[in-house]
């Protein structure tokens, strides 16, 4: 392992001193074994404490405090604000920022490349992404590994045939009623199966993080899924952390596995329900190919891709990169100043609107009730140069005076993943001012945007020529219908991060916060507020918490 870098690391990742969490793992105990200093901000547990706001202004002070060299991000939401992640360079020019990116199979267009404007090198796990940011001249680092002090081989009898360790989200379910209905003998571990009794003989229950290595170590096969919540190809960690067992993992196909794998040598993949059961029925009969491939997954995994390696390796490869920083190369897109038209300029003709538009390059838009937000220009210019798509569409903040800012529906997820019976709530949630498009394009098509100023939908979105910015760089004070049920990962509520601080502050019931609420849900908007507003009472313990759900429930009901 080469030197301590003598340098000190701010490492301000969404829950940090979570012992329990996966980026705690991954990056807390390495990272004190590669720098000489290492000082921790956690997001989560600051703006649980104080607010977003507070929270915010606590890391630029710690920032300017601390002065580190190197700065670790982990971005899960908009949890920074624009401004204070713009900050960071005004603060320490030279710091170099890193940022791990676990989603790209599902985030890269919409969040990995407009917040790449503020950081430098990227970390990354979804390898068949390399080609994208190599395209966009983003810089990364390999970052697909396990934790190898923590997976080991612990040579125990194999008491499990096959197992599942996970929860049931996307095609999991399927798969595992199919292995049940051809009578497989396996058993299934984690959260969420207790809600199907047909897998009540086949469930052993949560698995606690201390009995997790041991049951991969019990196990022939261990069942490893590649999908996500949207049922999204995604690479894991989970069939390297096996390997790390010197325990054989039968892994759904992804293309991201290769560029480290090869098939039927150190790893083996499926790619439909007929080839899972084949595989699992031919390698429980044949012990020795098993432990083989097993064996040799191993020896790749621990002298190749441990994560403190991986990392150590990153980090002394930046040591010596003479390059400018990615996120001060990013800053001459400030100079890109578009030109806002608004309803009564399309009333004044074409050659009114070029000479308007003479000199710039991009178009955005002004509409009522619609405010347009600081640095909306800079992210997507920024964006729309890297993907090079001539529309760039941002989210918005559903705000009301009474309450502040309460939710996003992220545009991008509802466009992709909404069933067409609910894509409705995509265009309700759309407005001409979240659009920001190439000049050249927008004279080609200045009937379709001058339609949207009349509520017609825009027939002319599509993959081609548009891409969605999940960070909302307007606000609305349009009350928007907004699906409550099945939106996970598409609707981002806002409302009850104030409440969790006031919990934790025990100022729950004595801040006018929750009385805001409970008015503004009963008397304007009940439909986008009711299920985590109840969800929040019902965790509290407190007797009135009780009362006031049960009180807002059957209101709800009337």
């Amino acid at each position: 392992m080469p030197d301590k870098i003598n340098k000190k690391m701010l490492l301000a990742a969404w829950s940090i001193n979570n012992p329990y969490w996966i980026i705690n793992q991954a990056y807390n105990i390495p990272l004190r074994k590669i720098f000489k200093e290492v000082v921790n901000f956690d997001p989560q547990e600051e703006t649980y404490k104080y607010g977003k706001d507070l929270m915010n202004k606590k890391f630029l002070e710690v920032l300017k405090k601390e002065k580190p060299d190197y700065l670790h991000l982990f971005l899960v939401w908009d949890e920074f604000y624009p401004e204070t992640l713009l900050k960071i360079k005004e603060i320490l020019p030279n710091v170099k920022v890193t940022h791990w990116n676990g989603d790209d199979d599902i985030k890269f267009e919409n969040y990995t490349v407009p917040y790449s404007a503020v950081i430098d090198y990227q970390f990354i796990s979804q390898l068949q992404f390399t080609k994208k940011y190599d395209a966009y001249q983003l810089p990364w680092f390999d970052m697909l590994g396990a934790d190898t002090e923590k997976f080991s081989p612990l040579n125990l009898k194999k008491k499990y045939d096959l197992i599942f360790i996970g929860t049931p989200k996307g095609d999991r379910l399927k798969y595992m009623k199919y292995l049940l209905a051809k009578g497989v003998n396996f058993v299934l571990g984690g959260a969420g199966w207790d809600d199907y009794p047909e897998f009540k003989k086949h469930y052993i229950g949560k698995i606690p993080d201390e009995d997790f290595v041991k049951i991969i170590n019990q196990s022939k096969i261990n069942l490893c899924f590649s999908q996500n919540f949207f049922s999204s190809p995604h690479v894991l960690e989970r069939t390297l952390a096996v390997n790390a067992c010197k325990c054989f993992a039968l892994t759904e196909y992804v293309e991201g596995y290769f560029p480290k794998f090869t098939e039927g040598k150190d790893i083996v993949t499926f790619k439909s329900e007929k080839e899972l059961l084949e595989k699992i029925n031919y390698y429980l009969k044949n012990d020795k190919e098993r432990e083989k491939i097993a064996d040799m997954a191993y020896k790749k995994v621990t002298a190749l891709y441990s994560n403190q390696k991986m990392m150590s390796q990153a980090y002394h490869s930046i040591e010596k990169d003479k390059r400018k920083l990615h996120s001060l190369s990013s800053l001459k897109y400030m100079s890109e100043k578009p030109v806002y038209l608004d309803k009564s300029d399309f009333k004044k003709g074409l050659v009114y609107i070029k000479n308007k538009l003479a000199n710039t390059n991009y178009v955005g838009f002004t509409s009522k009730h619609h405010e347009n937000l600081p640095h909306k220009d800079f992210f997507q210019v920024y964006s729309m140069e890297l993907i090079g798509k001539p529309i760039s569409i941002c989210d918005a903040y559903l705000y009301s005076s009474l309450i502040g800012d309460y939710a996003t529906l992220s545009l991008h997820y509802a466009y992709n993943y909404l069933p067409k019976k609910d894509i409705h709530y995509f265009y309700d949630n759309l407005d001409i001012s979240q659009f920001m498009v190439k000049k050249d394009f927008f004279l080609k098509n200045i009937g379709k945007f001058a339609s949207l100023y009349k509520g017609e939908r825009p027939s002319f979105i599509s993959k081609d020529n548009s891409f969605f910015i999940s960070m909302p760089f307007v606000r609305t004070k349009k009350i928007t219908k907004i699906p409550v049920k099945d939106i996970d990962h598409i609707l981002f509520t806002y409302l009850d991060m104030p409440l969790v601080t006031l919990r934790n502050q025990k100022k729950l019931f004595s801040h006018p916060y929750l009385y805001k609420l409970l008015f503004y849900s009963i008397f304007v908007n009940p439909q986008i507020l009711k299920h985590i507003l109840l969800n929040v009472l019902r965790r509290s313990k407190n007797s009135r918490g009780v009362k006031i759900s049960k009180f807002f429930n059957k209101i709800l009901k009337n």
